[in-house]
């Protein structure tokens, strides 16, 4: 997991957390994602944290992880139900619900005429206020 506080303009701060859970065992990631945000909200302390990434996990196919990271560290619900990729959020008010970049927003094209590609996953963007 990486993590950091950023010094928002005007004043406040965020905290971001980005992880990336083990593929392939949905315990182990489970017990990874629990692990980071303990680690994630104990850093951050009181200021707002957004903890994102790959987590591996399809709430559709265990929602338990994510009812555990919801009732103990008060994180919002994830992206969607079949997705592994999230962005959770806590004490910041979510405007938009995190989604996934349909495939035409992942890649940029360079003035040259090259495409690059963002991710081999399709990021996730959501929008949120203090």
């Amino acid at each position: 997991m990486q993590w950091t506080r950023i010094e928002l303009p005007g004043g406040g701060r965020v905290c971001i957390a980005n992880l990336h859970a083990s593929a392939g065992l949905p315990e182990r990631a489970a017990l990874e994602a629990l692990a980071a945000a303990e680690t994630a909200v104990e850093l951050s302390g009181s200021d707002p944290l957004v903890l994102g990434g790959d987590f591996n996990l399809r709430p559709a196919r265990d929602p338990r992880p994510f009812a555990a990271l919801r009732e103990r560290f008060s994180l919002a619900e994830p992206t969607a139900p079949h997705a592994i990729d999230h962005l959770l959020v806590r004490g910041l008010r979510t405007v938009e619900h995190p989604r996934r970049l349909p495939a035409s927003e992942r890649e940029l094209t360079e003035p040259d005429g090259l495409r690059i590609r963002l991710s081999d996953h399709a990021p996730v963007v959501g929008n949120f206020v203090r």
